[in-house]
Order: structure tokens, then C-alpha cells, then sequence
């Protein structure tokens, strides 16, 4: 039911691959990808979150192996729900993956996002120590200036935040000094800052000048099938 694929992340400055964002999809029963607001229907449930949390993880670490791309030292990145970061255990879970697939924990990150709120913030403020603290990224992902707890998080050992494709391609006011105040933040931790969805050069400029260090988008890559992520780490 799950395919996958992996949308490389650039740095603004220099430019070169920082990692890669693994994104899943669930095949349907008439056999067509469905969009990723089914995914997010999906991972309502903790329990169910957590099962297909692992599937993605799993499904993903084995292609990564099998395509020799360990070889490259390229770090991938996995959409994480708070829902699921704070369910007991979670920790373990995810060191018994990594053990399964020999793979160093500096080579996995996550992006934490609020399919569900989180009602203890304490519990989420746990986690993100324990995988810090374990050698992983963490990126806090899809901000906007209503994301629930963002000055506590941020205050987190996070590694990352990364702006929701609704900020980045907003020309506003609003949107500017929200990014700007990001980046400043952002800074003064060592935090850095990941703008998703850049699709134009006006946009890119926009986030270069607003002090954003890394972008996503369809002007860099489309989603790549991991035989395709193959060929661009092996410069083919």
C-alpha cells in the first residue's frame, strides 16, 4: 500500500544536497496515488499512526540500503506526528529500526508535525530530548504563526524548523516579518531554517534575503523515485 518517494533539500548558500525528505503515499484500490491528505486522514488514530510511521521507516531504510545509497552519507528525513513522538516507547522503537538496519542515527532525521494536537507539551519536550540526545534530526516542520507551543519548541534541542509552503509563497507583510522573526530566532540557537515549497527564482531570492539556510521545492527537484536519487548521488 505504500510507495515512496525523496525530494532533496538544498542549501541556500553554496548550494548542494543537506538531505533528503522521504514522502509516502498509500496506493488506492483502483491502483492510483492517493494525495498526501488521505496519509494525514490515516495517522488520526496514535495506534495506526505509529504502525505506518514504522512501515515508512522501515520501507525506507531498506531501499536506502539496497540502492547502496548508505555509501553517500546522506542523511534522510521522515515526517514524524507529535501524536506519535509522544506515545510511550517511541524512543526505543525507533532505535530497535535503526539497529535492524545497521544505519547511524546521525543518518535520520525527523519532522515533527501536528497531524493531532498535543495536549502535554512536557511529554513532546521528553521525546525530543531523547532523540536528540540519541544522535538524530529534528526539524520542527509546516510552521506558521499559529502553530500551537512555537516559541517552547523551538526552545527545544531541535536542529531545524521548517516554514509551511503557505508562508513561503505569501508576497505579505505578514508573512515577511514572521520569517524574518524566524530566522533571527532560528539563529541565535544554531537553529536552521527550511523553506518548503519554492517553486519560482522570486521566491527563492525572497528567502535568501529573509535569512532562510535551506529550501525544498519543485524549482530544485520533484519527488524522485529512489533509483532516480540513485542516479543524481552517482552523478548520472
Amino acid at each position: 500500500m505504500l510507495r515512496l518517494r525523496y525530494q532533496p533539500i538544498i542549501r541556500l548558500n553554496g548550494g548542494g544536497v543537506s538531505h533528503v525528505e522521504v514522502l509516502a503515499r498509500l496506493l488506492g484500490q483502483n491502483g492510483q496515488l492517493a494525495g498526501p491528505a488521505s496519509l494525514v486522514a490515516a495517522m488520526e488514530n496514535p495506534e495506526r499512526a505509529l504502525s505506518l510511521t514504522s512501515a515508512i521507516i522501515h520501507r525506507a531504510l531498506s531501499e536506502y540500503q539496497a540502492q547502496g545509497l548508505s555509501a553517500h552519507q546522506l542523511p534522510l528525513a521522515f515526517n514524524l506526528p507529535l501524536n506519535v513522538l509522544v506515545f510511550p516507547g517511541i524512543v526505543q522503537r525507533i532505535e530497535a529500526l535503526r539497529e535492524t538496519h545497521n544505519l547511524a542515527a546521525g543518518l535520520i532525521r525527523f519532522e515533527l508535525t501536528e497531524t493531532q494536537p498535543v495536549q502535554d507539551i512536557r511529554l513532546a519536550e521528553e521525546s525530543i530530548a531523547a532523540l536528540s540526545a540519541a544522535g538524530y534530526g529534528l526539524a520542527l516542520d509546516d510552521i506558521v504563526p499559529a502553530t500551537p507551543f512555537l516559541p517552547a519548541l523551538m526552545n527545544t534541542s531541535l536542529g531545524a524548523v521548517k516554514l509551511d509552503r503557505s508562508v513561503v509563497v505569501d508576497t505579505g507583510p505578514g508573512a515577511r516579518d514572521f520569517i524574518l522573526k524566524i530566522a533571527r530566532l532560528a539563529a541565535s540557537r544554531s537553529q536552521d531554517v527550511i523553506a518548503e515549497g519554492i517553486e519560482a527564482a522570486s521566491q527563492l531570492a525572497r528567502m535568501r534575503e529573509y535569512g532562510v539556510t535551506h529550501g525544498q521545492g519543485f524549482l530544485f527537484f520533484r519527488p524522485l523515485a529512489v533509483e532516480e536519487l540513485a542516479a543524481l548521488l552517482s552523478g548520472g
